[in-house]
């Protein structure tokens, strides 16, 4: 999500973030990849230095639906993360935030902002009906298993 340095204290960019990142030494602290390392990550999102691996030759860059084929290279940005998830906490201690690359923040704050999509932007507004789909039973206890 989008920073709004607006809920932020004002010595957040010059004070805490320099700090926050003196502190981390330059590296993600949950998986270490260094700042502005360039490469790319597989699919179990461990991170890679260098090129990614061309899977396609020149001519097939592109699958039929337009989606890239293959891994994508990408600069590791670092940002600092609150682990409590709440950013109008002013006083909040150099322990309650962590500097992570974008892979880690997106999945450290997915449940939370998935919370905060549902509470902005409710699925069903309130006093429509809800749509239900119905599976023939062979396929129900299969979509049931999958959301596990």
């Amino acid at each position: 999500m989008p920073i709004d340095y607006a809920l932020y204290p004002p010595n957040w960019k010059t004070e805490i973030v320099p700090r926050i990142r003196l502190r981390a030494g330059g590296r993600c602290e949950q998986c270490h990849v260094p700042a502005w390392a360039y490469g790319w990550r597989d699919v179990s999102g461990q991170f890679h230095p260098g090129d990614p691996p061309v899977l396609a030759t020149a001519g097939q860059l592109f699958s039929q639906d337009g989606l890239q084929l293959g891994p994508k290279a990408l600069k590791i940005i670092l940002t600092v993360a609150h682990l409590d998830h709440d950013e109008h906490n002013w006083q909040v201690r150099d322990e309650r935030l962590m500097l992570l690359c974008q892979h880690c923040h997106l999945s450290f704050d997915r449940a939370d902002n998935l919370r905060r999509r549902r509470q902005n932007h409710p699925a069903v507004p309130p006093g429509h009906p809800r749509l239900e789909l119905v599976f023939p039973h062979s396929l129900r206890s299969t979509a049931t298993a999958a959301h596990r």
